[in-house]
């Protein structure tokens, strides 16, 4: 390989629907070849279309993957929830008529996560808030 190669980093760009993937940022980040990316959490929800009620799948981005304690985060629903669907393996509940509250176990690894369905008999805003 050379005296000026240490090493070898290979990455694919991730489809949108992937979430055990590395972004390029995240990639340089690990390589030490670029400072960590502080982004925000954010809480993304996608329009699931369904016939007679409002259902929306919830996802949580850019938490962060190697946290040495357990992060409480907390969901409003605008409207009252009918239900709410948590994915396989997802520690969410819903503990409100319009809350929905998800707890990241220390080290969970996973920049992105899926957390469920909401279901609502009217279009709902969610907004999402971390607990301390």
């Amino acid at each position: 390989m050379g005296e000026y190669c240490a090493g070898v980093v290979f990455f694919r760009w991730p489809s949108f629907n992937e979430s055990m993937t590395a972004e390029p940022d995240e990639v340089l980040a690990a390589a030490g070849a670029a400072p960590p990316a502080g982004k925000p959490v954010t809480l993304r929800v996608v329009d699931e279309r369904c016939a007679v009620v409002y259902c929306a799948d919830l996802y949580l981005t850019n938490t962060p993957a190697l946290q040495a304690a357990p992060i409480r985060y907390t969901i409003e629903s605008s409207t009252e929830l009918e239900y709410f669907l948590p994915d396989d393996k997802t520690p969410a509940r819903m503990t409100a008529p319009g809350r929905v509250e998800l707890t990241l176990p220390p080290w969970c690894g996973r920049t992105q996560l899926h957390i469920g369905r909401a279901v609502t008999a009217k279009r709902a805003q969610y907004t999402l808030k971390a607990m301390p």
